[in-house]
């Protein structure tokens, strides 16, 4: 179920959205443990009903950006996991995508749609709606996700077999 956006912009040219929809703020609410090093493949799907002025995007424009958190909560870094600065209009498009790595000292991550707007736009032309965000863990090229490892996918070896091994008892 798609979340509607209201962007309220700020002095910096940024905007600050104001979020419509209890399960997408519930959502922002979520702060997943990580390890520095790991990676974190995040994104949000965004709609646009209408086009936005031309000149109103800045910057990244559409983004999904992953905020780090230290061990006592405290945001002390983010990253853009990919965005885009070229929006469709009348249907949906993903912003992020892209790896980002996890930082020395971060022990926790949130996900968080972005939309950055120039100065002197008026953010109400179009209704902006945010349909999915996702954060998903990736070990090398593979996604950590719902059916990611499965049996076809494992590959016996010697060394696999020697550990098994260690744990039945015939």
């Amino acid at each position: 179920r798609p979340y509607s956006v209201r962007l309220i912009q700020n002095a910096a040219g940024s905007s600050n959205m104001t979020l419509y929809g209890p399960n997408l703020r519930d959502w922002l609410s979520v702060m997943p443990t990580c390890t520095p090093g790991e990676k974190i493949v995040a994104s949000c799907m965004y709609y646009l009903d209408k086009a936005l002025p031309a000149g109103a995007i800045a910057g990244s424009g559409f983004s999904c950006q992953v905020y780090f958190y230290d061990k006592d909560g405290t945001m002390f870094g983010n990253t853009s996991a990919g965005a885009t600065t070229n929006p469709p209009v009348g249907s949906w498009f993903q912003a992020g995508g892209k790896p980002v790595t996890v930082p020395n000292g971060a022990v926790r991550f949130r996900t968080v749609p972005t939309v950055y707007l120039n100065v002197g736009y008026t953010p109400n032309a179009a209704k902006i709606y945010i349909g999915q965000v996702e954060a998903k863990r990736q070990v090398g090229d593979v996604l950590i996700e719902n059916g990611a490892i499965t049996a076809p996918k494992i590959t016996a070896s010697q060394e696999l077999s020697a550990k098994v091994a260690e744990f039945i008892e015939v």
